[in-house]
């Protein structure tokens, strides 16, 4: 896809990349927002379109993890397990952790940063996060981060749109995957790792 296909299927872009970051895949969503918000400003398109648009397709996303939790509990669970590197019952402590220490703030942190999303988000219904609250914290997160990766594209429109234009979307994607794989895979080796060094030392306690 060149850049004038991007900006003829603008809205349809955006609606796939909330949607495919929301999954908590391996896909530079938010890079895509921003170039979104890049063209936006370069071609004088809908700001506030674009934003709820991410906004309400992050918003549906999010709610398949929450309900999911509970509804499809097993498969759901190993793959957080696998994601994080933690066993059920570690992932489930991780989530209660997440919630008791920044409160209401877990989403706006997991919006951001998909580790404690995929952890706190399927067990948020079982740690006690009723639907009415989470519906209007969620929302809140899912604002701001598009917000936020909108609003840095259409601002810094010009720098962002010489990127994409000398290496191309194809390849500037390409490299924000790589790049989002890579850290996701580091973190979990490191999570290992670290779970590793800490069973001698509880033995010897």
């Amino acid at each position: 896809m060149d850049l004038n296909s991007f900006s003829s299927n603008l809205y349809v872009i955006v609606v796939l990349a909330a949607a495919v970051d929301a999954t908590a895949l391996p896909f530079p969503g938010r890079l895509v927002l921003a170039g979104a918000g890049a063209m936006t400003a370069r071609d004088n398109g809908q700001l506030l379109l674009v934003i709820a648009l991410g906004t309400v397709t992050a918003l549906a996303v999010d709610h398949l993890w929450y309900f999911a939790g509970s509804i499809a509990g097993g498969p759901l669970l190993r793959l957080v397990k696998w994601l994080t590197a933690r066993s059920e019952r570690g992932a489930r402590r991780t989530a209660q952790e997440y919630f008791e220490r920044w409160g209401a703030l877990t989403f706006v942190v997991g919006r951001f940063v998909a580790v404690v999303r995929i952890v706190a988000w399927p067990l948020a219904r079982t740690t006690g996060i009723s639907y009415p609250r989470f519906l209007a914290l969620d929302a809140f997160a899912a604002a701001l981060w598009t917000s936020t990766w909108v609003g840095l594209g259409y601002f810094l429109g010009p720098r962002l749109w010489a990127v994409m234009e000398r290496f191309g979307l194809p390849v500037t994607i390409a490299i924000a995957v790589l790049g989002t794989v890579g850290g996701l895979l580091g973190l979990r080796l490191l999570r290992r790792r670290g779970d590793r060094r800490a069973v001698p030392q509880r033995s010897r306690s």
